[in-house]
């Protein structure tokens, strides 16, 4: 598919998101939403920043106010899949307080979201859709792109802290979400194992929350075996993130060793003549 037609998916899943998200803002709907938001932010910000700032900012604002939601599902999907015995009173309290939050949350974004809110951002994408094939063609060949992003913050990472693994996730999303933009074999493998690192970074991360979310929930209980179980897969998930990311970035740094070891070596032609 052309980049131009792709450029032109992004706004449309973006529009239908939007359409959803206010009709039904279901675990799906706002997951769908924020991901088609997130794809064309990121897509703006290599192409055109200055010209969509306030689309961008708008945009921005709304996936965020949406996040809301999807953290509160995410942290359902983890607890109903954590298979413990002890304690299911607590896991049944803990799924309520959850559901109560997410209504809540869902509440105050559709009371934000209203008529005068939609239409301005519908009036700032259908602007922004008008030009969607200039704005395509100031996008540098994605691949290309997405490979010296990816490039520039291996080089910037060294310890694995939980802030720099958080950060990988942001980051390898985004670089994916370039990549995408090319159709070839070789983009297709790069947002692939962007992928694999966006699962597993992206897992920890939901954990994280949930246990954070549990232990504030259970201040006052001194011992509990459910905040135990979450803690130890926290902290398994994140050992797992941190291997994924260190992995990588080896894996980057390593092929641009040899890229420059291969640039660097001249042929023996060119050598020969040069020494005539």
């Amino acid at each position: 598919m052309p980049k131009e037609a792709r450029t032109q998916l992004l706004f449309s899943r973006t529009c239908r998101g939007l359409e959803r998200i206010v009709s039904k803002p279901s675990p799906e709907n706002v997951h769908a939403f924020r991901t088609a938001a997130r794809r064309l932010e990121t897509f703006l910000q290599a192409a055109a920043p200055d010209a969509n700032r306030k689309l961008l900012k708008r945009l921005g604002r709304w996936r965020r106010r949406v996040g809301t939601l999807r953290d509160v599902d995410v942290q359902l999907k983890a607890l109903r899949s954590l298979k413990i015995p002890e304690e299911p009173g607590r896991k049944s309290q803990l799924i309520g307080a959850l559901l109560d939050l997410r209504e809540k949350r869902e509440r105050k974004l559709l009371n934000r979201f209203d008529k005068d809110a939609q239409q301005r951002l519908r009036k700032g994408l259908k602007k922004a859709e008008q030009q969607s094939e200039a704005i395509a063609k100031a996008v540098a060949e994605p691949l290309e792109l997405a490979k010296t992003m990816l490039l520039e913050f291996a080089k910037q990472q060294t310890a694995m802290t939980e802030e720099s693994v958080h950060e990988y996730r942001l980051r390898c999303k985004r670089i994916r979400y370039i990549a995408e933009l090319s159709d070839s074999a070789q983009a297709k493998a790069l947002a692939d194992r962007l992928v694999r690192i966006q699962d597993a970074t992206g897992d920890w991360r939901d954990w994280q929350i949930l246990t954070a979310t549990a232990e504030a929930h259970f201040a006052d209980v001194p011992r509990s075996a459910l905040l135990t179980a979450l803690r130890n897969v926290t902290h398994a998930k994140f050992r797992d993130a941190v291997q994924a990311c260190t992995e990588l970035r080896s894996e980057v740094l390593a092929q641009e060793s040899q890229r420059k070891a291969a640039t660097s070596v001249r042929p023996p032609r060119a050598a020969a003549a040069a020494n005539a």
